[in-house]
């Protein structure tokens, strides 16, 4: 069983394993009955049985009434209670905070854009404060009320709780958000993750993806990041860090680069490369990524043309990945996923992937765009908060 759902252990582990393992499975195949979940868990029914009892019982799950014809007794199918209660995501991104309200069965209530400009950190968590006020005066008829709240950070280390740095904003530099936003949830749960991560999530739990692959998840707003999901985890190497693949070195002695060097793939493959073909001399605003989708998806030539230099790169930089991880799949997720899918250029990218390799390495291999587009990063940091939904309502102690 794949270590995302559980394994076994003592009487009081193996009582949580399973109703993590049942509660996840349950999740992720919603709605489903009780005979499926003993076959596809590998527990037996009454394991099952006490399990869903369980959750039933806590407001977790609800039945959606019995199905099934002919002989035997109709199976009772299972799924999320959404409406005890509501999760929380925020996202901040350079330039604008995204906050997203979802239903437990993650039904999307809100989608609330609170900036589109540069902000210190003391004046984000002022605004989240209010705004996380006013959602639980609004949400207060749940049973359950606003059940915990996932946030995702550019560069932030889970090992510290300290985001390392955000380009051209140094205020955020070293700057203790975890211990900082624990002051003022006012006791609701808080689960904080990097960006990129957030978003691999976001498409295991709510897109194509699944628990069981080997993921290589590349996401660009303006720069390009990827993490990589093996076994049910998330790789994020010694330090926090790994999945660094816009800093793959492509030309030596190329384009200056953000980070000091030279030559980095997302100074050739990025959003941010596409920005400088079409608005040189402009400075970086969120409004010109939403422009280019639409003069991408009208299919506007002078963006299908610069385009095209970009996919080339961005598809060495593919190249780089599948020799390095060897992956199942490779998702292309954010604003430079919803970009590549409007522009068709999506099997320009698989076409030189398959004239770059042998075809063992790219037959069974999936390359495909997250249909989450914007809100990949949003639905992960629902994700991580609904992961830890057994744990919130006071069974284990709460994992951040």
């Amino acid at each position: 069983m794949n270590s995302y759902i559980g394994a076994s252990g003592t009487f009081e582990v193996m009582r949580n394993l399973n109703l993590d393992k049942i509660y996840k499975l349950i999740l992720l195949n919603q709605p489903i009955s009780r005979a499926k979940l003993a076959t596809i868990s590998g527990s037996n029914k009454v394991t099952v049985s006490n399990c869903v009892d369980y959750l039933l019982k806590k407001g977790i799950v609800r039945g959606l009434g019995a199905v099934g014809s002919g002989k035997g007794r109709p199976a009772t199918l299972l799924s999320i209670n959404g409406d005890s209660g509501v999760l929380v995501g925020i996202e901040m991104n350079i330039p604008f905070i995204r906050v997203v309200v979802t239903s437990l069965s993650g039904v999307m209530l809100e989608n609330i854009i609170l900036s589109d400009i540069e902000i210190a950190p003391e004046v984000f968590i002022q605004q989240i404060t209010e705004t996380i006020n006013m959602l639980k005066e609004q949400y207060k008829t749940c049973k359950l009320g606003i059940v915990g709240i996932g946030c995702a950070f550019p560069n932030y280390n889970h090992q510290t709780g300290v985001i390392e740095s955000i380009q051209n904003m140094p205020k955020w530099n070293k700057f203790p958000i975890l211990q900082e936003m624990e002051k003022y949830m006012l006791g609701i749960p808080l689960f904080i993750q990097s960006t990129i991560q957030a978003a691999t999530m976001g498409e295991i739990h709510f897109g194509k993806a699944s628990p069981f692959e080997q993921l290589v998840y590349i996401s660009g707003t303006w720069g390009i990041s990827a993490s990589m999901y093996s076994n049910g985890n998330l790789v994020s190497g010694q330090h926090g860090f790994a999945g660094r693949i816009g800093h793959f070195i492509i030309e030596v002695n190329g384009r200056q680069c953000t980070c000091g060097s030279k030559g980095c793939l997302e100074e050739y493959a990025s959003i941010r490369a596409l920005f400088h073909k079409l608005y040189p001399g402009q400075s970086q605003h969120y409004k010109y990524i939403e422009e280019i989708l639409d003069r991408a998806r009208k299919r506007d030539p002078i963006v299908i043309e610069s385009l095209h230099e970009i996919v080339q790169y961005l598809a060495i930089g593919v190249v780089n990945v599948i020799n390095a991880f060897n992956p199942s799949c490779i998702c292309i997720g954010g604003n430079l996923g919803s970009i590549i899918e409007a522009s068709l250029m999506l099997e320009e990218i698989k076409t030189i992937v398959s004239q770059s390799l042998p075809k063992r390495y790219w037959e069974s291999l999936n390359i495909y765009c997250s249909s989450l587009g914007e809100l990949g990063v949003a639905y992960g940091c629902i994700a991580v908060v609904r992961d830890q939904l057994l744990s919130i309502l006071g069974d284990k102690p709460v994992i951040k």
